[in-house]
């Protein structure tokens, strides 16, 4: 509120709109109308602070809750061109516009599993295609991703929260395949599975053998490669067989994920891989079912 700042209020541009005339014998000396004037303004700051201002927060927090679309029980989902606004703040030289977009959904209710991988995730995607389509170039797109990994680092914490204690001790290895690059979705299923309680490493290898060490120095459960083009599937395979051979687990379980693989589910198999999923959280659940598959045949 212009002119209020803690417990005072600019009074200034009062100034000379009070008049006494000094000619009347009922005019307060100069002292006391000053101190009778000084009195009204603090208890009318006082009225603002403690009462006016905490009920316009409580109102607007109000609206804000009210703005939330009833979801019948399914999670909230973003509105038609929501994503497309959020990466454009994303991209604002501005860096602290997305964020307060991201605090303001979450006054309104929205769950931060909802804003990983429905807003954050689907963000990067979109900076991704609108490289593709040569809508912005290759530096504010890094810059946008580098900015959306920035965020989720924030909001780790929170999401993260109290990992649960498992009852079955599970390791997962999270890693682009040989000639890719850390991605932001690793970096989120990544968060997915330590949320979940698991034991996560991310690493990254320049070569088949790189990749074999990493599991034959120690024991994984999973091991989940992140793929980002299709010229990298044959490589995988390769990759992928090397690792089943050096492996200290004979019964690794081995997890792809990308957008190669939901465009083309078949890819999973043809590359020696167990299994795949869509989005972060759906990983976790098909992690779970791989290791009791490979309990279940050992």
């Amino acid at each position: 509120m212009p002119g209020l700042k803690g417990s005072e209020m600019d009074v200034s541009g009062w100034e000379g709109r009070d008049t006494v005339s000094t000619q009347s014998s009922n005019a307060p000396s100069a002292p006391l109308y000053r101190e009778t004037r000084q009195a009204h303004v603090t208890l009318l700051t006082e009225a603002i602070t403690t009462e006016i201002i905490p009920r316009l927060l409580q109102a607007r927090r109000a609206e804000l809750r009210a703005r939330v679309r009833p979801e019948h029980g399914l999670a909230w989902q973003p509105e038609d061109g929501e994503v497309d606004r959020f990466a454009a703040l994303v991209l604002d030289r501005d860096e602290s516009l997305a964020v307060a977009y991201l605090r303001e959904l979450a006054e309104r209710g929205v769950r931060l599993e909802a804003l990983y991988e429905l807003l954050l995730g689907a963000s990067a995607r979109h900076l991704g295609r609108m490289w593709e389509d040569d809508n912005v170039n290759f530096t504010a797109v890094t810059i946008g991703v580098f900015r959306l990994q920035e965020i989720m680092r924030s909001m780790s914490a929170a999401f993260v929260g109290t990992a649960p204690t498992r009852a079955q001790e599970a390791r997962i290895l999270l890693v682009p395949a040989v000639g890719g690059q850390h991605s932001f979705g690793l970096a989120m299923v990544a968060e997915h599975f330590l949320r979940a309680g698991w034991e996560v490493c991310c690493e990254r290898a320049h070569s088949d053998a790189d990749m074999a060490a990493l599991v034959e120095g120690s024991w994984f459960d999973i091991i989940g490669f992140s793929v980002g083009a299709t010229d990298q599937l044959d490589s995988l395979a390769k990759t992928i067989k090397a690792v089943r051979k050096a492996s200290r687990n004979l019964r690794l379980g081995v997890m792809v994920g990308g957008p190669v693989f939901t465009a083309c589910p078949d890819s999973v198999s043809a590359c020696g891989a167990d299994a795949t999923a869509g989005c972060a959280s759906t990983a976790i659940t098909q992690a779970e079912h791989l290791m009791m598959s490979l309990a279940r045949a050992g």
